[in-house]
C-alpha cells in the first residue's frame, strides 16, 4: 500500500471512532439533560451529518475500487454529486457542532474536519 492509501485508511478509521464516541456520549447525555433542547438537537444533526458523510465516502471508495477509479469525473454526474454532497455534509457537521453541547460537539467538529479533508481531496483530484 502506498503512503496515501495508509493515510486515507487512518483518516476513515479516525472518523469512525470519533463518530462512535460522539454517538455514545450523546446517547448518555440525551436522557440526563432536558434543558438546552435546541443545542442537543444541533449536536444530533451534526452527528448525523458526519456519520452520513463518512458512510458516503466509504461507499464512494468501494465504488471506485469496483469500477477501477472515478474516471476523472468525465460524464459521470453521480461522482460529482457524491463529492458535492460529502463536502456539504462535512461543512454542515462542523457548523452544527459549534452550536451543540458537551464533548460530542468537539468530536463531531474534528470528524467533520477529517471528512472535509477527504472530500476536498477527492474533488481536487478530478
Amino acid at each position: 500500500m502506498t503512503k496515501l492509501s495508509i493515510l486515507l485508511v487512518f483518516v476513515v478509521m479516525a472518523v469512525g471512532i470519533l463518530a462512535y464516541l460522539g454517538w455514545r456520549g450523546w446517547a448518555r447525555r440525551r436522557l440526563s439533560l432536558a434543558r438546552h433542547g435546541w443545542r442537543n438537537g444541533a449536536t444530533l444533526a451534526a452527528l448525523i451529518s458526519v456519520s452520513v458523510a463518512a458512510m458516503l465516502f466509504v461507499a464512494y471508495a468501494i465504488h471506485n475500487i469496483a469500477v477501477g477509479g472515478d474516471g476523472n469525473g468525465n460524464g459521470n454526474a453521480t461522482i460529482l454529486l457524491c463529492i458535492r454532497t460529502g463536502n456539504y455534509l462535512s461543512v454542515a457537521a462542523m457548523l452544527l457542532s459549534l452550536a451543540g453541547t458537551g464533548r460530542e460537539r468537539w468530536l463531531t467538529f474534528i470528524g467533520g474536519c477529517f471528512t472535509l479533508f477527504l472530500w476536498v481531496g477527492q474533488g481536487m483530484s478530478l
